[in-house]
């Protein structure tokens, strides 16, 4: 009797496991896909749009939008026992301002040896065109965020806007505000603790053979003043964060699109401006080797 009854029920056991939501742990498979490899390469595009209008204050209005390119190879030379890279070498394609006839200025071929030593980092130029002050600039201010304790904080930062259990598609989970307001990841002039917040698992996608899931994080912070401009009505911004990681996490293809959009009536110095600013991120990394 009970082995008939096995048997008829085998189909419907074999129809509910079939059905199981398959989970998945966001914090890890984020984690794992940060540990890097000595000898690995990887191409990063970074495609910025910003876009900033001023009206109501005669001789101070306007509207401008710019757009940059940022495009280099990275080939990693070493890498600590976290899997964290201490040297590397970096080949510039594109980098800053875009104008009607491409980059604003030539970076094609600058080479870079960033290194640390000591918990300090250092770059030097290896070869190519001679660095362009913008980008400069820039490598100087990542000098100043590179290190073990700006690599945990990036990873606190993370761990503080994925959810603790694991996911199935379609689920979706609460932002704990105040968690990441601790980690210093936004500016002080952004209240993001005063914000509220959800992230989603959208979807399972296969890619050229290759499983990647869409996660989607979005913000909503209220605004009471930006760099001592006081808003005076409906200052809300609004911040959206797409991720495409590997299911299998490892490290070299992700994709990550940023974008922020912040309007409302403003007030400084007695003058009243209706003030809308927008911005767009789309950065993507793929593993050459």
């Amino acid at each position: 009797m009970m082995s008939a009854l096995r048997i008829a029920l085998c189909p419907i056991l074999f129809i509910s496991s079939a059905n199981a939501a398959e989970t998945y742990d966001l914090e890890a498979l984020m984690l794992k896909s940060r540990v890097q490899e000595k000898g690995e390469t990887y191409q990063t595009i970074i495609n910025e749009v910003e876009s900033q209008q001023i009206e109501g204050v005669p001789g101070q209005e306007r509207s401008v939008e710019s757009r940059k390119r940022k495009e280099k190879t990275t080939e990693v030379l070493a890498v600590n026992k976290d899997g964290r890279p201490t040297k590397v070498k970096v080949t510039y394609q594109s980098w800053g301002e875009m104008g009607p006839d491409g980059p604003v200025h030539a970076v094609d071929g600058v080479q870079i040896l960033i290194e640390e030593q000591e918990g300090t980092s250092t770059y030097s130029h290896i070869g190519g065109p001679s660095i362009p002050p913008d980008l400069a600039q820039s490598l100087d201010a990542q000098m100043n965020s590179r290190g073990e304790k700006d690599w945990a904080s990036d990873i606190a930062g993370m761990q503080a806007m994925l959810p603790d259990d694991p996911l199935a598609i379609g689920d979706s989970w609460p932002l704990d505000m105040k968690a990441i307001a601790a980690t210093d990841d936004f500016p002080p002039e952004i209240p993001i603790v005063n914000g509220t917040g959800n992230g989603t698992l959208l979807s399972k996608q296969l890619i050229d053979g290759r499983e990647y899931l869409q996660i989607k994080i979005d913000f909503s912070i209220p605004i009471v003043d930006l760099g001592g401009v006081q808003c005076r009505s409906d200052c809300t911004m609004q911040m959206s964060l797409e991720l495409h990681p590997p299911v299998d996490g490892i490290h070299g293809d992700m994709k990550m699109t940023t974008s922020m959009s912040l309007k409302g009536e403003f007030e400084r110095n007695g003058e009243v401006m209706r003030m809308s600013m927008e911005g767009q991120e789309e950065k993507t990394q793929k593993r050459l080797k």
